[in-house]
C-alpha cells in the first residue's frame, strides 16, 4: 500500500520541484486545497482522519494495481 501511495505522489509533484523554492517535492497548494475542498467542504476533520484516509486511499491503489 505504501508504494502504491508512492507512485501516486511521484505524479502529483510538479515537474521540476528542486529548481522552485520551497525545494521540495510538494503538489502545488491550489491543487491540495482543491482536494480537501472536494474530499471533506467546508468543515475538514482532524488530520488523523485526514491521512486515515489517505491510508484507505492507498489500499485502494494498490487493488487496483494488482487488477492491472
Amino acid at each position: 500500500m505504501a508504494w502504491a501511495l508512492a507512485r501516486f505522489y511521484r505524479r502529483v509533484i510538479p515537474d521540476g520541484w528542486y529548481m522552485r523554492a520551497p525545494f521540495l517535492p510538494i503538489p502545488p497548494r491550489k491543487y491540495l486545497g482543491w482536494r480537501l475542498q472536494t474530499a471533506y467542504g467546508n468543515s475538514r476533520p482532524s488530520w488523523r482522519v485526514v491521512f486515515g484516509d489517505l491510508w484507505q486511499f492507498g489500499g485502494w491503489l494498490a487493488e487496483q494495481e494488482e487488477s492491472l
